[in-house]
């Protein structure tokens, strides 16, 4: 049954193009966007999980650095230095700034730490070096593809002077990266002498850290979240905002994928009745019938799998070339769910002839 099932798919090769053609573009599109949600869920929360922080305390109702901007007063820091339980307090200067860049305006988280200490600071330096001066800065990968930025560089940050020392990798937030300077510079440019953006507080052991959490958020206006949850906030935006996004559109892809190889599958059932007559007039099943398309149907759909998921890589590899900001996760594990997801279209898809196969009536066939 395979070979004629295999004879049957690529006799016709115009046909067999339009199949493959149809579910490697499914293929396609659903892997370039689920790799995408992947890097966005992933790579969003890689700065904070470098962070040596138990918890990160704010402005209360400040939840997280993207949607709110949460300022501390610094004599705050020493309440929370008094709580029970509390091993360090190290404070945390960062927001997002626009500037003009070499004629346009770009977009930065700038932070500002402390290299002796490094809390805070780039999560992997892989150019250049960190931070030990006044007047320098390290800029995250993309932003430096983006914008033609390399060590050795100068850049004007809310008309601050300074020069690019080193490139980091692993903070990318795709709508901006971060960049990091001495906290002192960040507390200049960003005009807060009196404030600290957040507080990471580490607790004297884990044991602790839900008391701390709790005798922190009884201070007034202050708010702690741990780690954990400072994280689950950043991906529940992406999961709100992102997600039924990606989902619609992968729901698109497999509808194509399905469509393309049901009216292939069935035309091609449709012109071959007499041989499958033949067939079912020596004697073969409903079943056996259904076997062949079926076959057909898995064969064309793991040879546009094949081409698709090359052409994916292919596609990646030339998006994230011309839009650094465009990142990408590719998984083994996703891999094999949409192979899953490609056969299943199959399985659907060669249900449509069935009832072609079932209604077959060899006299009716041969009489035509």
């Amino acid at each position: 049954m395979v070979a004629v099932a295999r004879t049957n798919l690529f006799a016709e090769k115009t046909r067999l193009l339009i199949t493959v053609g149809g579910v490697a573009f499914s293929i396609l599109l659903i892997v370039i966007l689920w790799s995408l949600y992947q890097a966005w869920n992933t790579k969003i929360t890689a700065y904070t999980d470098s962070t040596d922080a138990d918890l990160w305390v704010g402005q209360e109702g400040a939840m997280d650095m993207f949607h709110s901007v949460s300022l501390l007063p610094t004599e705050a820091q020493e309440a929370i230095e008094a709580v029970p339980g509390v091993a360090t307090v190290r404070p945390f200067i960062g927001r997002q700034v626009a500037f003009r860049l070499r004629g346009k305006e770009v977009n930065t988280f700038l932070v500002g730490y402390e290299p002796d200490t490094g809390l805070g600071g780039p999560v992997r330096v892989v150019s250049g070096r960190g931070v030990a001066a006044p007047g320098e800065i390290v800029v995250d990968t993309v932003f430096a593809r983006s914008n033609g930025l390399k060590v050795g560089s100068q850049l004007s940050v809310l008309d601050r002077p300074f020069t690019v020392v080193g490139i980091s990798t692993e903070e990318n937030r795709f709508v901006n990266q971060y960049s990091f300077v001495l906290q002192d510079d960040a507390r200049e440019a960003l005009t807060s002498r009196a404030f600290n953006n957040y507080c990471l507080v580490k607790t004297a052991s884990n044991a602790a850290r839900e008391a701390v959490k709790n005798a922190i958020d009884a201070l007034p206006r202050v708010q702690a979240i741990t780690k954990k949850e400072f994280k689950e906030l950043s991906r529940g935006i992406i999961d709100s905002t992102f997600l039924p996004i990606i989902i619609v559109l992968v729901a698109i892809g497999i509808a194509v994928g399905t469509a393309v190889i049901r009216l292939t599958i069935y035309t091609g059932t449709v012109e071959k009745s007499r041989e499958y007559a033949v067939l079912k007039e020596v004697g073969a099943s409903n079943w056996r019938l259904y076997r062949i398309v079926l076959e057909q149907a898995l064969l064309a759909s793991l040879i546009g799998y094949g081409v698709g998921v090359a052409v994916s890589f292919g596609a990646i590899a030339l998006i994230e070339r011309e839009v650094p900001a465009f990142l990408t996760a590719v998984r083994a594990a996703d891999l094999a769910s949409i192979l899953g997801i490609a056969l299943g279209v199959a399985i659907v898809a060669s249900a449509v002839p069935l009832r072609r196969m079932l209604s077959l009536d060899p006299a009716v066939v041969f009489k035509q």
